[in-house]
């Protein structure tokens, strides 16, 4: 039997608020995510070992995100390999970018 994998690409929409723990860990198949700005709270382990992301948008209006999981292997603790967050200066997003050595944008 074979399998196929499938590249996508998932944006958030404004209407979504917050986004639960464990909402997308361990999806192989998501390569890129747009959070729409609006959306307010990444939760603990929302993103947790996507490993096939390659890149997200983060915008401003995401004010807390602590230990999401974004760009992050298995164990929170090792960046993925060729993962990008695109954010603004100051933001919530380039913190946690900085504060777990992830490779970033500063967007306009």
């Amino acid at each position: 039997m074979q399998y196929f994998a499938f590249k996508v690409k998932v944006v958030i929409p404004k209407t979504v608020k917050v986004v639960d723990s464990f909402a997308f860990s361990f999806n192989d198949n998501i390569y890129e995510l747009e959070i729409a700005d609006g959306v307010k709270v990444l939760e603990s382990d929302a993103f947790t070992s996507m490993t096939n992301l390659k890149s997200v948008t983060v915008p401003d209006s995401v004010k807390e995100m602590d230990n999401c999981g974004l760009g992050m292997d298995v164990d929170d603790s090792v960046p993925l390999k060729g993962f990008k967050m695109y954010c603004k200066k100051g933001s919530a997003a380039e913190a946690y970018a900085k504060e777990n050595n992830l490779s970033y944008e500063i967007i306009k």
